[in-house]
């Protein structure tokens, strides 16, 4: 008897998942709620359990492949008889051309290692069949460069293998990585052929030394988290008009209160930036201005007043950019924010976050002054209706009380909905934030 297991609804408005990692190969035996496999969905990459123990008889996607909810994800039964034929459902893709079935992702092919030497082929490889922790597109990355994954050492959580690692292991010096370098690929190919590289490879490094003949464009699949990202982005510009404004402030005053209470948050263990300084400031003006706090309901064409202040932190991470949700901003402390921010920020770039810690924000703030730059258009985290923009802080010369002295500049920018709020009410908004953030007193006396 074989039991069909379709691809389940993992969360409030998800429909489809793109399938990370199978934790077992066709034939296996399956105990009831072991993770059966690894899925991204939404932001979030969620283990999904087996619902009943027996023999893994077909898999519904292969690695890399996105598979809608309802759809067969698994069939699982008492022996291989219970089917007739213990196959994927699923068609090979491009990939399986050389070799990988999606049985066993981590073996490499003649194909994909180009000039590596015979003897390394067949030479045996007790690490060969090793279970590796890695995303689609890091194997992808070690066909490319014709290394067996099962060799390198992860750096990521639990032991994962990310990009990082495996360039690492092409660049060991020679006598220690008995695969081509990736100018030796690149030599190799014809002048036609295209590299192809994923979405965790942002800072894929070009050698610019190989012949212009034989240079290569680079083609990114769309997939992964990179393709939420992508419908996010596009969801948001096509639905919200968008409008920016900017101000800065000057927050001496701000930066002497942090250094004296600095000490005093690391011995609980806390670090204090200035983030928390100011979501809890912007958090509490949105009472007096509750239509930045809302969201627009395109079909009851209503706007949502939203009764909790909840904001959503723009997280850069290794795969791309995540936006955790910190509940009830308003009612915690400048302390308590600054601990969660910093939990969020992590389980974001671990990707442990929860689908649940990913969603329900009403107003979102993005800080990348952390790496540079005094002003940007940030995009609204829909279905939100504003964004905060925090921007370097520099000292710049500044007139104070009739005198030219060097002051503590912080530039700020409000990005929100023209549909809900009109151009006067953003920019009091901000211009009142400003004013909050100057002056630490009024600032602390919004925190009882």
């Amino acid at each position: 008897m074989a039991y069909e297991f379709r691809m389940p609804d993992v969360g409030e408005g998800i429909t489809e998942g793109e399938v990370l990692r199978w934790f077992y190969d066709i034939g296996d035996k399956v105990d009831e709620d072991a993770p059966l496999v690894e899925v991204q969905t939404d932001k979030a990459v969620v283990e999904i359990p087996s619902p009943s123990a027996g023999l893994l008889l077909r898999r519904g996607a292969q690695e890399g492949e996105v598979i809608d909810v309802g759809k067969v994800l698994a069939v699982i039964g008492d022996s291989l008889d219970a089917e007739d034929s213990p196959v994927e459902v699923a068609p090979k893709s491009p990939e399986s051309k050389d070799g990988f079935d999606g049985r066993n992702n981590d073996a490499v092919s003649p194909q994909s290692l180009g000039t590596t030497s015979a003897s390394v082929l067949d030479a045996p490889n007790p690490t060969l069949n090793r279970r590796v922790l890695a995303m689609p597109s890091v194997r992808k990355l070690a066909r490319d460069l014709g290394v067996d994954i099962s060799l390198v050492s992860g750096t990521g959580s639990g032991g994962r293998v990310l990009a990082h690692d495996v360039r690492a292991f092409v660049d060991q010096p020679k006598g220690k990585s008995p695969v081509s370098s990736p100018k030796r690929i690149l030599e190799e190919a014809s002048s036609d052929s295209v590299l192809e590289i994923h979405d965790e490879d942002q800072h894929l490094e070009i050698d610019h030394d190989v012949p212009r003949q034989v240079m290569t464009d680079v083609r990114v699949p769309l997939k992964g988290l990179r393709r939420k990202i992508a419908e996010h982005m596009v969801e948001s510009v096509s639905k919200i008009p968008h409008v920016t404004t900017f101000d800065e402030v000057e927050i001496s005053r701000l930066v002497e209160l942090r250094s004296r209470l600095k000490p005093l948050a690391e011995q609980q263990g806390v670090k204090l930036t200035y983030l928390p300084f100011i979501v809890k400031a912007a958090a509490s003006l949105l009472r007096k201005y509750p239509y930045l706090n809302s969201s627009f309901d395109d079909e009851a064409q209503e706007i949502v007043l939203h009764q909790r202040v909840n904001f959503g932190i723009a997280t850069a991470t290794e795969a791309g950019l995540m936006v955790p949700v910190v509940q009830d901003v308003d009612r915690r402390s400048v302390l308590d924010l600054a601990k969660e921010i910093d939990r969020l920020a992590a389980s974001s770039r671990e990707r442990t976050v929860t689908l649940d810690e990913l969603r329900g924000s009403t107003f979102s703030v993005t800080n990348i002054g952390v790496v540079g730059g005094t002003a940007a258009t940030p995009i609204i985290n829909y279905p939100d209706s504003a964004i905060l923009g925090v921007y370097r802080l520099a000292k710049k010369p500044v007139v104070m009380d009739g005198a030219i002295e060097v002051g503590q500049i912080l530039p700020l920018s409000l990005t929100f909905d023209h549909r809900i709020v009109d151009g006067e009410t953003g920019a009091r908004f901000l211009s009142e934030l400003c004013g909050l953030l100057a002056d630490p007193e009024l600032l602390l006396l919004e925190m009882i």
